[in-house]
């Protein structure tokens, strides 16, 4: 699909807009169909579902506080329906308290309704890995006690 650059650019300003309010706002943007990978993260490498996706977002979000995406732009690419963005985030991650700055590159593809439905996210994964410590030495030890028990 070949959409003009203002429609897209205000789908993605209110895809930004939505993250703060709830993963259910954010997954509104997603087709029932969509693909979605976050390839520099461990544990999302591999496709996820859109409710895969749902529950990802359901166990990060809650976990932020004063998140602020901001200084977003838009680039078309020469194949239709297919766009990059970039965009730089701020939040509190609340169990630690630290400071979460991550600077994101975001694939997406659109179909005639405007929805995602492939998405491709990239940041630096050690730059939540700081702002999440010392608690993915718990998650992990969680993690590790129940694979231990099965």
């Amino acid at each position: 699909m070949d959409f003009p650059k203002q429609k897209i650019e205000e789908v993605l300003s209110k895809m930004i807009a939505s993250f703060d309010k709830g993963p259910e706002s954010l997954i509104a943007f997603f087709a029932e169909d969509a693909s979605i990978q976050l390839p520099f993260s461990k544990r999302h490498s591999a496709e996820m579902t859109r409710n895969q996706y749902l529950n990802h977002l359901s166990r990060i979000l809650p976990m932020m506080k004063s998140f602020q995406l901001h200084d977003h732009k838009l680039y078309a690419t020469d194949e239709l329906g297919n766009y990059w963005a970039t965009a730089d985030l701020e939040c509190i991650v609340i169990p630690t308290g630290k400071t979460y700055r991550q600077n994101y590159i975001f694939r997406f593809c659109l179909n005639e309704e405007l929805k995602i439905t492939q998405y491709y996210e990239y940041g630096n994964p050690l730059k939540m890995a700081e702002a999440m410590r010392p608690l993915w030495k718990l998650f992990l030890n969680i993690f590790l006690a129940k694979i231990s028990a099965k």
